[in-house]
């Protein structure tokens, strides 16, 4: 198709030439080669556009897409009056566990209460990402993570002891608040009888405080009401456990299509409860072992919810910066995520769709072909 009279008559650099492509029109540098005694025409490539009636050059050189001003201001205070916290931390959980605690608590001190879908981006855009980077903290990531930690609670107890013994010998003032509690979802505190007939229950908030740090030690939910434990629940998802490491909490039984469950209840739970005290007591194991996780693991397999393959790139890979990173293949990095998600199927993962999911929009991670196959410039979180 012809080029329009007025596009051609745009000025523009010399020994160029416009093509049409699409709805664009691109202008071309270029040159000349001899050939059997003939001067053969060139095109060297892009070097602008004819845009509303003018020539616009475009950039050499790309330029990099990231994030060049972060915010400084509320990290950097907070992170000083949270002096050696980090180590705290470190003394209890690994040091990946107590970074991201960390990262995630001075994000919600910084901004207020950051919900779990937004930290990624608060993290990204703040300098905190400078100070303590490589921290994943997409939603599934930090959700997963949190469960992971409240199950641990020994750990949790060990860090409040370590933080009241930092200041056993100095000042410390007990705060104390009543609030009411009217969750209907709170599994481990059902309403009690009176608090049915009230619409909700009460709450104290206990905190310790050091007026010589000047921060908190610890704090504690004490709920008024009666607690109780659930050991069984019933989920109309076929697929609820959401841990993509595996779910170690959960043992799931399937109910055939038109049955009901029996709730037939016969046990003697009192003595069955001073059966367990007895063997705790005791020093009876009561953890599962490696083998028995493994196995645990494998049965839950039906009901484990798929994980997106684009959400394990986001939590096991970046893009390097500067002298980091190296060329990954395909079949590395499905070997990588095979070991590090329990319930990832790379049968099902096959290159094509790995591929479309590594050149999704948010990653831009450079790209080659060797010998027919990809490779990635990744840096391994």
């Amino acid at each position: 198709m012809a080029i329009p009279a007025e596009i051609l008559a745009v000025e523009r650099p010399k020994n160029t030439k416009v093509k049409k492509s699409g709805e664009r029109y691109l202008v071309i540098k270029r040159t000349c080669k001899r050939v059997e005694g003939r001067n053969i025409p060139v095109d060297l490539g892009t070097i602008g556009e004819i845009v509303d009636g003018r020539y616009v050059a475009k950039r050499t050189e790309p330029r990099r897409k990231e994030i060049d001003v972060k915010d400084f201001g509320e990290i950097e205070l907070c992170d000083r009056c949270a002096d050696g916290l980090l180590q705290e931390l470190a003394d209890v959980w690994d040091l990946g566990d107590a970074k991201r605690l960390y990262v995630i608590a001075l994000l919600r001190a910084a901004y207020g209460n950051v919900r779990n879908r937004d930290l990624q981006l608060q993290y990204q855009t703040s300098f905190v990402s400078e100070k303590i980077p490589g921290v994943a903290l997409s939603e599934n990531a930090v959700s997963a993570f949190l469960s992971s930690i409240g199950e641990a609670y020994s750990h949790i107890c060990e860090f409040m002891r370590n933080r009241v013994a930092k200041y056993a010998d100095k000042n410390i003032i007990i705060d104390g608040m009543l609030k009411d509690y009217n969750s209907v979802t709170g599994s481990l505190s059902e309403f009690s009888r009176k608090a049915l007939k009230k619409g909700s229950k009460d709450i104290s908030l206990m905190y310790a405080y050091s007026p010589q740090a000047m921060e908190p030690i610890a704090g504690k939910t004490i709920k008024q009401y009666r607690r109780y434990t659930s050991f069984i629940g019933t989920t109309n998802q076929t697929q609820p456990l959401v841990d993509p490491t595996g779910s170690r909490r959960f043992v799931c039984v399937g109910i055939p299509a038109g049955k009901n469950i029996d709730f037939t209840d016969n046990l003697n739970h009192r003595q069955l409860y001073a059966q367990a005290l007895y063997l705790f007591n005791k020093g009876e194991r009561f953890w599962l072992d490696d083998d028995e996780i493994q196995t645990l693991i494998e049965e839950n397999v039906p009901y484990q919810r798929t994980v997106d393959l684009v959400e394990m790139i986001n939590e096991t890979f970046r893009k390097p910066k500067d002298d980091e990173g190296r060329w990954w293949g395909t079949s590395e990095i499905l070997s990588t995520f095979a070991s590090r998600y329990a319930y990832f199927d790379a049968k099902r993962a096959t290159p094509a769709v790995l591929g479309k999911a590594m050149n999704n929009f948010r990653f831009n991670f450079r790209h080659r072909m060797v010998n027919g196959c990809s490779e990635y410039w990744l840096c391994e979180k």
